[in-house]
């Protein structure tokens, strides 16, 4: 009905929010800080083609709906993810490394919805394999942010 976990019980049992917390750990501790587009499309890259992260991923979004203490957490780790990203993009736009004409929150807006796309599109296609379209994630990324000619 909507007002709390499916009646089986929760989607996401307790194993995979472990890992899912070991993941984010390690990502943080390897995020890129300095904004090279490189480093940005490497970040979105791993997340986009770890079959384990996409389906806990997946899970925990429906989970979302149905459970507002997962929304809440959902809520909270999308605006760190956001302000993270949005810190890397400016950093990136003063170092001359991303396109200054780029609004930083609406520039991370659009990679995080790319990247949560690549993550879920093998839910809708079986046949999209993320890490034989990485190549051409890791050119989108870096052509949208790369400085343009004045």
């Amino acid at each position: 009905n909507g007002d709390g976990p499916a009646k089986d019980g929760p989607a996401i049992h307790v194993h995979e929010v472990q890992t899912l917390r070991q993941q984010v750990r390690r990502r943080r501790q390897t995020a890129p800080t300095d904004g090279t587009t490189q480093q940005i499309a490497a970040a979105a890259l791993e997340q986009a083609t770890d079959p384990v992260y996409a389906r806990i991923s997946i899970e925990i979004a429906a989970e979302a709906t149905r459970n507002p203490e997962i929304t809440a957490l959902f809520a909270i780790n999308g605006t760190l993810v956001k302000s993270k990203l949005i810190g890397i993009l400016k950093r990136g736009i003063a170092n001359g490394q991303i396109d200054s004409g780029l609004n930083p929150a609406l520039a991370a807006t659009w990679l995080i919805a790319l990247t949560d796309g690549a993550i879920g599109r093998p839910v809708m296609d079986p046949a999209f394999k993320p890490k034989a379209h990485a190549p051409m994630l890791q050119l989108m990324i870096r052509r949208f942010l790369q400085p343009q000619a004045s």
